[in-house]
């Protein structure tokens, strides 16, 4: 079972009330039946450590919480200060796209970063050719945007100082 802020940012029940609503949301698995759940589970927990392996803005608000969220002294994209004891919306619904990207296709595997990552080579004769080297973003664009105010990297979003 998920808990979230311990070991997820986003549980079934609010993945599946947000999947509902969208037009992705078909490939979202439908059930409740141990199966299902559990694969729900798994997906929820991996695109939770995802998330939680990047840089974010702010402070952990503990010392000893388990997550890299709730955070301290950040503000939305609409420059709306977001409570240190609260897990933001777009964090939840970012955690619930990344899930249905993982299903969808293992994020995660060698294969699939080589792949992210456009390395493509060409071997003819004692000529070797390498093209499309460049890094690309291994996170969906949807999830990118939703967590873009909270990021490091981010020049949308500034930093509360009180």
């Amino acid at each position: 079972m998920l808990t979230l802020g311990d070991d997820t940012f986003c549980v079934i029940a609010d993945a599946d009330a947000y999947m509902a609503g969208t037009m992705t949301g078909s490939a979202w698995p439908s059930g409740t039946d141990d199966a299902t759940t559990a694969l729900k589970e798994r997906a929820l927990r991996t695109a939770t450590g995802m998330l939680d392996r990047l840089r974010w803005r702010g402070f952990v608000t503990t010392e000893t919480q388990p997550l890299s969220w709730p955070r301290r002294y950040l503000c939305d994209l609409n420059g709306r200060t977001v409570p240190a004891d609260m897990l933001p919306p777009a964090m939840t619904l970012a955690t619930a796209e990344l899930a249905l990207a993982l299903l969808q296709n293992d994020l995660t595997s060698d294969q699939t970063i080589r792949n992210l990552q456009g390395v493509k080579a060409k071997r003819v004769g004692d000529l070797n050719i390498i093209y499309g080297l460049q890094q690309r973003d291994p996170l969906p664009s949807i999830v990118r945007d939703l967590i873009r105010p909270f990021t490091e990297d981010s020049r949308y979003s500034a930093v509360l100082v009180s």
